[in-house]
């Protein structure tokens, strides 16, 4: 046999044995991604518990919570604002924001105040939630983060205060 023959063979061999194994290739690609996505929470991006705590506050204070969309969310050091939209009980869509203000000392997470619409909530509500947070953080809020806020939109609406007052400049 000649050495063309042997490299011919050999090359044949090759790519047999690559076909015979690229449908293994391929299920071990497409198990490890699905994996993968699965482990990361299927990429979405989770928020600070400080954010669960102000979004179950909203949810409780808001009179149909079901109709809330999280529009932007800003998390800072000891606050969290959170912009969002909801509809009203005559059915009329709304947009609002809320800014809570925490206390954090080592080992404690508390509310120093909340703010919906600039408006100071009472302290003795703010008080009575207080009481709450250990079992809303047990309870594992869902943490996740709206999809980031795309500025372009701004340019369809200049002026806009809402937008200014949720961080959009």
């Amino acid at each position: 046999m000649s050495i063309k023959q042997r490299m011919q063979s050999a090359s044949a061999n090759a790519l047999a044995y690559i076909k015979s194994n690229m449908i293994k290739v391929a299920v071990g690609v497409c198990v490890f991604l699905i994996v993968m996505s699965v482990v990361s929470g299927g990429g979405k991006k989770q928020g600070h518990p400080m954010f669960g705590i102000c979004k179950t506050y909203l949810e409780l204070n808001t009179r149909y919570p079901g109709t809330l969309k999280y529009t932007i969310v800003e998390q800072y050091k000891t606050a969290v604002r959170i912009c969002y939209n909801y509809t009203t009980p005559f059915g009329g869509l709304k947009s609002d924001f809320i800014e809570c203000s925490f206390d954090n000392r080592p080992g404690d997470v508390r509310l120093k105040a909340i703010y919906v619409d600039r408006k100071q909530q009472p302290r003795e509500k703010v008080d009575e939630f207080n009481k709450t947070l250990r079992t809303i953080l047990a309870s594992n809020p869902d943490l996740s983060l709206p999809p980031a806020f795309d500025p372009e939109i701004k340019k369809l609406n200049p002026g806009n205060k809402q937008m200014e007052s949720c961080g959009v400049r």
